[in-house]
């Protein structure tokens, strides 16, 4: 997959990642596992998934998920 190939050439130490993905029904599936094993050195967060249909109106869910993981 394209996004990994790239992942895989970034230098993740120390950093903090959190992944924010839609999906069209199969929520996080893998992905947070998958981010987890391909940001080698990095402290992996809490993940969101928003399914890709309802993104529009997901703005207060996104928000939320930002103010209480990112801050």
């Amino acid at each position: 997959m394209a996004i990994f190939t790239q992942i895989e050439k970034l230098d993740f130490t120390g950093k903090n990642v959190f992944a924010l993905m839609t999906h069209e029904g199969s929520g996080q599936a893998n992905s947070e596992r998958d981010v987890k094993n391909y940001c080698k050195g990095a402290t992996v967060g809490k993940s969101l998934a928003v399914h890709g249909g309802s993104v529009a109106s997901e703005r207060a869910t996104v928000e939320k998920w930002a103010k209480k993981n990112l801050v």
